[in-house]
């Protein structure tokens, strides 16, 4: 969870190494796979349902939800600017190691 909240807070729109290397440097070695979402907030009520949405509408965000290997989860969201930056780690400490 501290991962991607400090993911998050970069405000990244496409993915990048800082995901990969925020997951080692807060302590998960392990292998996974990442979605992030971005939208605008004006009038949103519901943050974790539109992000879920917006992962689920994208076959590829959705393969990476439903994982049966999936045993850990890690979230991550920061509204800043009428815009929120949503972040989703999933994995297993039964996976292939990132180093």
């Amino acid at each position: 969870m501290n991962a991607m909240q400090d993911v998050s807070t970069q405000h990244f729109l496409k993915h990048t190494q800082y995901e990969r290397e925020a997951l080692v440097a807060y302590g998960w070695l392990y292998g996974g796979s990442d979605n992030l979402t971005s939208f605008g907030v004006d009038g949103e009520s519901d943050i974790a349902g539109h992000a879920v949405r917006n992962w689920v509408n994208s076959p590829g965000h959705l393969q990476a939800m439903l994982r049966e290997d999936v045993t850990c989860i890690g979230t991550g969201v920061t509204v800043d600017g009428g815009r929120t930056y949503c972040y989703m780690s999933v994995g297993s400490p039964d996976g292939h190691g990132l180093l």
